[in-house]
């Protein structure tokens, strides 16, 4: 196994351990030119990007009246 210097958590590839290393890092290469947010991991990015693009946000939250496209941001 593969393990992490920092936190020690265990990986059985080599490259998994290597992904996850950018969370340990302050470069975040991914950034969002509509709002600025950064991101590690550009599938996160890419997710991020299909929000902002969406035609309707479908969930409405009832506490701060924000909408969101994807009821798994509605928290």
């Amino acid at each position: 196994p593969y393990s992490c210097s920092v936190c020690d958590k265990s990986f059985t590839c080599e490259v998994d351990l290597n992904k996850h290393s950018l969370a340990h890092s302050k470069d975040k290469p991914y950034s969002c030119n509509i709002c600025g947010k950064s991101f590690i991991n550009k599938s996160n990015f890419n997710q991020h990007v299909r929000a902002h693009n969406a035609e309707e946000k479908l969930y409405s939250c009832s506490v701060c009246n924000r909408t969101f496209s994807r009821n798994s941001n509605l928290k």
